[in-house]
């Protein structure tokens, strides 16, 4: 049996461009660094003091050592190349002072994201983007703006009260899925990374094997939802304002084959969380904000905690696959903040991790029921599907809408002749107590109705003429 390698912990350090392992009087014996998807990336470089120099205080007064200056931070093992962990300014300096004289000296420091964090505002932003609105705060700090997937919901009023831009701009982030992150001069306001292909796989195998020296896993159903419904009013067109997002918008499945919505729903029923206390103008906006909140509550399935030999691939915004867990857990995970520690003469190199997953693996969840059907138009402006479903322990309904238990559901689709979405057509549904309910599609040409008497219901499409469009 061949031996595996021996790895040797290794880093590099340099500050205002000059190698800290060129300084006479100093030498790096550890360094650490940490991010997470929602803050700026921090890092810790300790500094020990050489014989020569503990007696003598002018070190400390090295201009190198000042607040402002800029250091860079990489790490990985002897051999190999090392990966770039962080582009970052000291905003901190913290000396050790001990009876035979100073010894230690740690600089702190954060990417440049703490700038945004420096000082409160409040002002008001007009008839803007979110994009524009980060595109000025980027400006204001001295950063380049990248948005690979803008936002172009326009916002008539959005206010930043006593909030540093950094708060603010996380905030406007999280209503709509999104995180902020700063690598060298660039801040990207992005899509969160959760679909993104892995960086890494780690496997559990045999006690002792440093590959994955500790995992500790939570799955939950106590906060998940089958629905998330935003709910607004519009005071000029005087009309609710709806968007809604259910189980299958999740932004990925992660490679399970079941997701945090469907476990809950097929163990306990559908449940609904309804948002009402975030101004929203449009459908559009709410729809955005549903699918944010839905995602975001999906996430927290599956979290877990790990502590692995060092890899300086694992970091926040990242996917890792954990392997050998059993079917119900292994799988890909989101990283949602790292911490790396690597010291020549200490430890060695190690990272601790952060982790969630929105699905799990393994048979069909208990209950699970849906139906539906689908087909090519074959003429007119396109046709119309009905998914149904009911609550955990029943029996499937049929795609016309039969529903058999008083927590069932129908949805309902509209796409046109080339298999499109047809969003923002008014619909009409006949409910089997005599009742009607209407509404208005979403941006996806889907809508969902509720709490279902047992029967049948009718869809009709009031502003299509019947030959325009057939059942699927």
């Amino acid at each position: 049996m061949a031996t595996p390698p021996v790895l040797v912990p290794d880093f590099a350090v340099t500050i205002n461009g000059v190698d800290l392992e060129t300084k006479d009087e100093t030498k790096v014996f550890e360094v650490v660094f940490n991010d997470r998807v929602d803050a700026a990336d921090f890092f810790s470089i300790q500094l020990g003091l050489v014989d020569g120099a503990v007696a003598r205080p002018d070190w400390i007064d090295d201009p190198l050592f000042r607040e402002g200056g800029k250091a860079q931070i990489k790490l990985g093992y002897a051999g190999d190349a090392l990966k770039t962990m962080i582009d970052g300014e000291i905003t901190a300096v913290h000396p050790h002072f001990t009876s035979r004289g100073p010894t230690t000296l740690v600089l702190q420091g954060f990417d440049r994201l703490h700038r945004l964090r420096r000082g409160r505002k409040s002002r008001t932003f007009l008839n803007m983007s979110d994009r524009e609105i980060a595109q000025k705060i980027a400006d204001e700090n001295g950063l380049q703006l990248q948005c690979a997937d803008p936002p172009n919901i326009k916002h008539e009023h959005v206010y930043q009260h006593n909030q540093s831009d950094l708060d603010f701009l996380v905030r406007l982030a999280t209503r709509i899925g999104y995180e902020v992150k700063v690598e060298e001069k660039t801040l990207h306001f992005r899509r969160s990374k959760e679909s993104r292909a892995k960086v890494t796989t780690l496997q559990w195998s045999e006690p002792g094997d440093t590959e994955l020296s500790s995992l500790v896993l939570r799955l939950s159903t106590a906060d998940q939802v089958s629905e998330v419904t935003v709910q607004g009013w519009n005071p000029k067109e005087k009309r609710q304002i709806v968007g809604r997002a259910r189980t299958g918008d999740e932004s990925t499945r992660m490679a399970g084959s079941h997701t945090a919505g469907e476990v809950a729903t097929a163990a306990f029923g559908r449940a609904q969380r309804v948002v009402v206390d975030h101004p929203i103008a449009t459908v559009e906006e709410a729809e955005a904000l549903a699918r944010a909140k839905f995602n975001e509550l999906s996430l927290g399935f599956i979290v877990g905690e790990g502590l692995s030999l060092g890899n300086p691939d694992i970091r926040a915004g990242a996917v890792i696959e954990l392997k050998g867990l059993g079917q119900l857990l292994s799988g890909l995970y989101y990283v949602v903040a790292s911490n790396h520690t690597c010291g020549r003469d200490t430890h060695g190199y190690i990272t601790e991790f952060t982790v969630t997953r929105n699905a799990s693996t393994g048979g069909p969840a208990d209950g699970a029921t849906t139906a539906g059907a689908s087909a090519a138009p074959s003429g007119g402006a396109g046709s119309a599907a009905a998914r149904s479903g009911v609550g955990a322990g029943g029996a499937a309904a049929a795609a016309d809408g039969t529903a058999t238990k008083k927590t069932d559901w129908i949805e309902i689709k509209l796409v046109d002749q080339e298999g499109k979405p047809v969003p923002g057509e008014k619909y009409r549904v006949e409910l089997p107590d005599g009742s009607t309910r209407q509404g208005v599609l979403n941006s996806q040409g889907v809508a969902w109705e509720g709490n279902l008497d047992p029967g049948t219901c009718k869809i009709t499409f009031p502003d299509l003429d019947g030959t325009e469009w057939r059942r699927a």
